[in-house]
């Protein structure tokens, strides 16, 4: 068989909880580059000017650290799910081979049962939680039973078909 490689990456788009913490780091950071700049300067000699240069800096990266997408890969039958934090790390989530799936669904009402069913933890690799084209699948991992929801490409399904037709639901 040929060999098959698909990838795609989806931006997470930020939530209220995101925009709440933003605006927490921001806050915080001025409130602490005040207290070095003006609270402190008697007590720090000229070293308050790199206090709140080094505060700044770490606003950013926390501020940065936000920025989240998410790299589906399929090479044969294998699927690989990396977190990518601002484009600078990654983090491998999700790594198996699709004829471990119980279930590759739509999140839909057809598929309640099964996306509401018992599991170790839930992964969500979504760019939103109400995202169109969201579909899940089921394994047996390191970690016991995991529910893994994404947005694959009509690309990605057929190929998945190709390995575990019956699996595939919708």
């Amino acid at each position: 068989m040929d060999s098959a490689f698909n990838e795609q990456i989806i931006k997470k788009q930020p939530d209220v909880k995101s925009l709440l913490l933003k605006l927490l780091i921001v806050a915080g950071a001025a409130v602490l580059i005040f207290v070095a700049l003006v609270m402190l300067a008697g007590y720090l000699l000229g070293m308050n000017l790199l206090l709140a240069a080094g505060i700044g800096y770490g606003a950013y990266w926390l501020l940065t650290s936000l920025n989240i997408e998410f790299e589906y890969s399929i090479i044969q039958d294998e699927i690989y799910i990396d977190k990518i934090i601002n484009r600078r790390r990654r983090k491998r989530l999700v790594q198996t081979s699709c004829r471990k799936f119980e279930i590759l669904a739509p999140v839909a009402e057809a598929y309640k049962r099964e996306f509401d069913s018992q599991c170790a933890g839930t992964v969500d690799c979504t760019s939103s939680p109400s995202a169109e084209g969201r579909w899940f699948f089921i394994f047996d991992g390191k970690r016991g039973r995991t529910k893994v929801i994404f947005e694959p490409t009509d690309r990605m399904i057929t190929e998945f078909k190709v390995y575990i037709r019956p699996k595939v639901k919708g």
